[in-house]
């Protein structure tokens, strides 16, 4: 580092600077860790080196996080992007960094500095003409709401990058976008809603077709368009579809067991019967406790018939759609209510 600064080589200094901090923090020195890490930062800044920021900025939230300060990185990250755009550094950079504070933001389970951070990502990629970018970073936003269950907003995101990959003819990028949509369709219960339902029931039928015929590359083909499809397809509809091949052709089972199908299931079935959604919470109300419509989730089952002695009831818990506040809180409530809930339908099996 002393070589580098007496014949003023800024980026050897710089990358000097970087692994110093690196080696205090791997000491526990981490006071020192931390300030050489800004160091570093300025030095990159002056050189309009975002990449070396963002590896600074790592030592520097390692270093917090041991010392019990972990949020105090993301106000370090914040820190630098105001730094960097005061010095006039080029977009592409910018990006660079914001792309570090939302990862910070995210890591640190911090929502609504995350999705700020992304959608103001979209707007300078925007506002510079980046259409590649925008629809990219839409893409991306679009699935970090999903991931937070904010459905109304993943939607609607996914939907603008579809556009927005269709008029770059980006096709495979516009596929992505499509997948999302069905995922989110499917998890809402609404899959006739999903992009790819009519292709993926059409595919269902030209698969039974294919097993009745043999044909091995269209079941192939039929998988492909079953990964693409992203689940449009209802379990219950691929199962009554196989039931009814192996009715009418019990060799089928074998020949796609040769092709790497795991069906077990269908050479010994299990019957699950679904206790009615309402039916489970009247008898709640009967028994003197009433849920709200946002902590009904509760979907009880039971497997084989309660005659039987292996009888099992089963508890499926659907989490309503939350409200975008409600998604913002650390903690979901509704999910230990769901779980205690679930006890009922153990203790009072459906008849």
């Amino acid at each position: 580092m002393t070589i580098h600064k007496s014949s003023k080589d800024k980026k050897g200094e710089a990358v000097s600077l970087t692994t110093v901090a690196k080696a205090y923090r791997m000491l526990g020195r981490f006071d020192q860790a931390i300030s050489t890490a800004k160091e570093a930062c300025g030095l990159w800044r002056s050189l309009s080196q975002a990449a070396g920021i963002v590896t600074a900025l790592e030592t520097i939230a390692d270093a917090q996080a041991a010392q019990g300060f972990p949020k105090a990185s993301l106000a370090a990250a914040e820190e630098e992007l105001s730094l960097l755009r005061a010095s006039g550094a080029s977009v592409a950079h910018e990006l660079m960094l914001m792309e570090k504070v939302a990862q910070i933001a995210s890591d640190l389970g911090e929502k609504v500095e995350t999705l700020r951070t992304m959608e103001e990502m979209i707007k300078v990629c925007k506002n510079n003409g980046d259409k590649a970018g925008e629809a990219q970073r839409t893409l991306q936003t679009a699935e970090k709401h999903s991931e937070m269950s904010h459905a109304q907003d993943a939607l609607r995101l996914a939907k603008e990058a579809e556009e927005l990959f269709v008029a770059l003819g980006d096709k495979d990028s516009e596929e992505e976008a499509k997948k999302l949509q069905t995922s989110i369709y499917v998890k809402r219960g609404q899959h006739t809603k999903a992009p790819h339902r009519s292709e993926a029931l059409l595919a269902l039928k030209s698969f039974v077709r294919a097993v009745e015929q043999r044909e091995l590359d269209q079941i192939r083909a039929f998988e492909a368009d079953l990964d693409r499809a992203a689940s449009a397809i209802k379990d219950t509809e691929m199962s009554t579809a196989l039931e009814s091949l192996f009715e009418r052709d019990p060799e089928a089972l074998q020949f796609l067991e040769k092709q790497g199908w795991d069906l077990e299931n269908f050479k010994s079935p299990t019957k699950i019967y679904q206790y009615p959604h309402k039916a489970f919470y009247l008898g709640t109300i009967a028994g003197g406790m009433n849920f709200g419509p946002q902590f009904r989730s509760v979907h009880p089952y039971r497997k084989d018939k309660p005659s039987d002695k292996d009888c099992v009831v089963l508890s499926c818990n659907f989490l309503p759609i939350t409200e975008s506040w409600q998604s913002m809180l650390a903690y979901r409530h509704g999910i230990i209510d769901a779980g205690l809930q679930s006890s009922g339908a153990f203790a009072y099996p459906p008849q």
